[in-house]
């Protein structure tokens, strides 16, 4: 074989050989999803004997997500921390007060994660879409400090319960306030006993120092003189003395608070250093308000919230002070005229004499009267149309005392009359005071004379 065939013979099994190869695959291999490994402690919450243990998670799309996740975990570490009422406790003896033991709750877990700063931080792990943390708070480091707390709490409430007890009989009221700072520095413990040794007796602290409190608030005796309330014909004003006693050791109640309530609305006074209050009540007051309740206010708790809260719905002394205002005893004066010539059947006399029958005054004579009411009146005239006569009439009035002072004047104008002759057209004019005016003239009167209601 020459070298030329050789040649084409490679060629052609070298394109054989390329004919018959296999196509490579466009197929591409998927990678290896390695499985996610979860931490022990996120899957199942650990139990340490000797530890509360607090497990905390937030999404990483959470902004603020270490913070949260943190929150979730000391919350979780304090709910471990259960708050068992026991026997002998103050809360013991308030179970049926619903919404002092909701207050209470709320109160003992906001405390009791402030109380465990002591944690420890055991680990934390981040994946693709939270971040976890896991603290656990060391059982016998937290109870002991919550010992020296609360230690530290009893010597503070038991010096206000002293103080309380020394002051019973010269200043109820601060001693009432005492006993509540003494429940105030034992409100994280509420729901144990709190026992001091007191001049050699065993005190349940927080207890006794709610039993003080009612028992002296139950001593509080609200007294108003019979009566009080009841004006004489020529008084304007009235001053009510209330009084507060402490009835069982006979010592007034000082400065305390008392809600007075009437239907002008409540205010608060205080009594003096002698447990008395003054209120000093108009005539034209008493005629509005008729009745007003006055109570022992507890208001003067409210800086102690707990104590308040145990407190608020207790049963105190009330009293009512009705008011009694005797109607006013008027003689009416008129002096009537028509065209300025008088009238010889006054028309406004019996006009008025049935507006102040009506409101409750009595008619006597003028040497007897409180009040001596005075009629002045004149119609002047008007225009004439087609035959037809119109005149106004003009009254004013003034009310004056038994020593003339004048307590109360008003002028009523243009009274319409229409007639044929000016001076019927005013006798019709008076005749329509009635319709007019009995209203306008009834209310101011009733303003200043009269009860309100």
């Amino acid at each position: 074989m020459t070298k030329f065939h050789h040649l084409i013979s490679l060629v052609l099994l070298v394109v054989g050989c390329k004919g018959t190869q296999t196509a490579p695959s466009t197929t591409r291999s998927r990678p290896t999803i390695e499985p996610v490994h979860y931490p022990e402690w996120v899957l199942e919450k650990p139990v340490l004997p000797g530890y509360y243990v607090g497990i905390g998670n937030a999404y990483l799309s959470d902004p603020d997500h270490l913070a949260s996740a943190k929150t979730e975990a000391l919350n979780d570490l304090a709910s471990e921390i259960s708050v068992r009422i026991q026997s002998n406790s103050l809360l013991s003896q308030v179970e049926s007060q619903r919404g002092f033991n909701e207050y209470y709750q709320s109160h003992i877990q906001s405390t009791t994660s402030q109380e465990i700063a002591s944690y420890e931080v055991v680990s934390s792990w981040t994946g693709d879409r939270q971040h976890w943390v896991y603290y656990r708070l060391n059982r016998a480091e937290y109870l002991r400090m919550k010992k020296e707390k609360k230690d530290a709490a009893l010597q503070i409430a038991g010096d206000y319960f002293k103080r309380g007890r020394k002051n019973e009989l010269h200043d109820p009221v601060l001693s009432v306030r005492y006993y509540a700072q003494a429940i105030e520095s034992l409100q994280d413990y509420l729901n144990e006993p709190n026992e001091v040794t007191i001049e050699g007796n065993v005190v349940l602290l927080a207890n006794e120092s709610l039993a003080s409190i009612k028992r002296m608030l139950s001593e509080w005796t609200l007294h108003v003189p019979e009566r009080a309330g009841s004006f004489t014909a020529q008084e304007k004003r009235k001053k009510i003395d209330i009084r507060v006693w402490n009835t069982k050791h006979n010592v007034p109640v000082k400065r305390l608070p008392v809600l007075v309530t009437s239907k002008k609305g409540k205010q608060t006074k205080f009594t003096g250093d002698d447990g008395v209050l003054s209120l000093i009540t108009s005539r034209n007051e008493a005629l509005g308000k008729k009745v007003s309740r006055v109570s022992v206010s507890l208001q003067f708790l409210k800086p102690y919230p707990v104590a308040y809260e145990l407190v608020k719905g207790l049963a105190v002394s009330s009293t009512e002070i009705h008011y009694f205002v005797p109607p006013p005893t008027f003689y009416i004066s008129s002096e009537e005229k028509n065209l300025e010539s008088p009238l010889t059947k006054r028309l406004l006399k019996p006009f008025f004499t049935k507006l102040l029958t009506d409101a409750g005054a009595q008619l006597t004579d003028k040497n007897e009267s409180e009040y001596v009411l005075m009629i002045a009146s004149d119609t002047r005239k008007g225009t004439e149309t087609l035959g037809l006569f119109s005149t106004y009439l003009d009254i004013t009035i003034a009310i004056k005392d038994r020593k003339s002072n004048t307590v109360f004047s008003d002028a009523f104008q243009d009274v319409k009359g229409l007639h044929q002759s000016y001076e019927k057209a005013g006798i019709n004019a008076y005749k329509k005071v009635n319709q007019e005016l009995f209203n306008p003239i009834k209310n101011t009167l009733s303003i200043n004379f009269f009860d309100k209601n």
